[in-house]
């Protein structure tokens, strides 16, 4: 018997460009990281602005990098 392993795409979100960690949120076809960025294209989307899209490929603020208001407390 053959074994067979499921093979596991990163996918990245939409709207900010992270990596999809564990289940994430899909609208309209769309993959995305968390349900804020799935809410923003939502209401782009809902208001014909889907334009907003063309001029970056992820326009969206990553949550992965280091917020620098709290760099005083490390």
């Amino acid at each position: 018997m053959v074994e067979t392993k499921e093979i596991q795409v990163a996918q990245h979100c939409f709207h900010c460009g992270d990596t999809i960690e564990l289940a994430g949120y899909q609208y309209a076809e769309h993959d995305f990281c968390c349900l804020g960025c799935q809410t923003v294209y939502q209401i782009l989307n809902e208001n014909n602005m889907q334009s907003y899209y063309r001029y970056n490929q992820h326009p969206g603020k990553s949550k992965q990098g280091k917020n620098r208001r709290f760099i005083v407390f490390e």
